[in-house]
């Protein structure tokens, strides 16, 4: 089988595939298939110095070409950084790094950042006015 290289156009024919393909689709092998789940929790380091992120609060999350809709359902911790510790809270300010579980309406293939970095990071979108308001990856 020819291998492509980066930035190559490929075409890709898959036998027996009843649904078709889309842009943002994930090709994987069964051994490195990713945990899939419409929830996700993830260290999400946060950009808005108007609002916190706060629990039940809607955003975007853009994941490659996908966008989609999430809430943000828990937030376990924020770092000290420093007292280089982890403390109990219910938001994040900015410039805060915390580990945040986010709902989110589609099944999401979020890969564990130390495992694929490419695919395990993510953006959070005010979905009001559009600005990007925190980076996020999973641990």
């Amino acid at each position: 089988m020819p291998i492509a290289e980066a930035k190559a156009a490929v075409t890709i024919t898959l036998d027996d595939h009843d649904e078709p393909l889309q842009r943002g689709d994930l090709l994987v092998s069964e051994e490195g298939r990713p945990e899939i789940s419409c929830e996700v929790k993830l260290l999400i380091c946060w950009f808005d110095p108007n609002e916190n992120l706060k629990i039940g609060a809607r955003y975007h999350i853009i994941h490659h070409s996908n966008n989609f809709k999430c809430k943000v359902s828990e937030i376990d911790y924020v770092f000290d950084l420093n007292e280089n510790t982890k403390q109990p809270t219910d938001s994040l300010k900015v410039n805060d790094i915390g580990l945040v579980t986010l709902k989110t309406e589609l099944p999401t293939f979020i890969d564990k950042y130390d495992d694929y970095k490419s695919t395990g990071t993510v953006i959070l979108v005010d979905p009001i006015y559009f600005n990007s308001v925190a980076v996020g990856w999973k641990i």
